[in-house]
């Protein structure tokens, strides 16, 4: 895959996704990956009115002013709690001014709460209330596109005299922005680590077993009568490990040395690993 270029089109990702797979991945393939949120996607915001987003609620400091209050017979205190928070969690507007965006911005692929207009014949309008959304620098805080309403006040950078942008069509394809790492990933997923085979940890085992012999033939104390004394070679083996700077003791308990020790004895002479170790 090319290292140097770091940002690539819908219809040039679909070119290497063919090219990297040998199928025939198409535009369409490349978008829906992107609305399924699998694949992330940027576009050039340089010049683009925005307003930050924070989660909130409607509230209606008077639960009987809720449209819902009638429909709820002798209501309970948790459900007039329920009232006067409205309908739940909703995006509203952070600031009263509008900001102006420079540089490529993460389109965020979040879930809304859009508006349905089903008076179509044959099919209904969405309406994207949030309009287009993408995410600031930090990565999390979320911004709304918006575009100045017509007969509004040319210089003016209230919010009042802004709307959300595209909030009937898609953001065209055409302007979106595919980061060559994000591909990478795509084609070649992080290498799961290796795990050990049965013949090499039985090897690892054996030579666990090896010197842990040596050490009880050289010093008696680490013997118990003909053979080596398991349990005191793993508690000395502990101890070692305990007095190490920053040690990384992670399976290093007694248990398991004494385990793996008996493990490896027994491949060592000869015999069968003991069952339920």
């Amino acid at each position: 895959m090319n290292k140097f270029k770091k940002w690539y089109s819908v219809p040039e990702a679909a070119a290497l996704l063919r090219q990297a797979f040998e199928e025939p991945v198409t535009e369409r393939d490349v978008l829906d990956r992107i609305d399924d949120g699998d694949l992330p996607v940027w576009f050039n915001a340089a010049g683009h009115y925005a307003v930050e987003l924070h989660l909130g609620c409607i509230y209606y400091p008077d639960p009987a002013q809720n449209p819902l209050f009638p429909l709820v017979d002798h209501p309970s205190a948790e459900q007039l709690a329920l009232l006067r928070c409205g309908s739940g969690e909703c995006m509203l507007d952070s600031s009263d001014y509008v900001q102006v965006l420079n540089g490529r911005y993460r389109l965020a692929n979040v879930l809304r709460d859009d508006m349905i207009d089903f008076a179509g014949e044959q099919k209904a309008k969405t309406h994207f209330i949030h309009g287009m959304m993408v995410y600031d620098d930090d990565g999390e805080t979320l911004l709304k596109i918006v575009r100045r309403m017509p007969d509004a006040d040319p210089v003016s950078e209230n919010v009042c005299n802004f709307v959300a942008a595209h909030t009937e069509t898609p953001f065209p394809s055409a302007d979106l922005l595919i980061a060559s790492e994000d591909l990478l990933a795509t084609i070649a997923p992080p290498e799961t680590p290796e795990t050990m085979g049965t013949r090499e940890r039985d090897t690892m085992l054996m030579q666990i077993g090896v010197l842990a012999l040596v050490v009880a033939e050289h010093a008696g104390v680490y013997q118990l009568g003909d053979k080596p004394n398991v349990k005191r070679v793993s508690d000395t083996a502990k101890e070692l490990v305990d007095r190490l700077p920053d040690a990384n003791t992670r399976g290093l308990s007694s248990a398991n040395f004494r385990t793996n020790i008996g493990k490896g004895i027994s491949l060592v002479k000869g015999g069968n690993v003991p069952a339920g170790n």
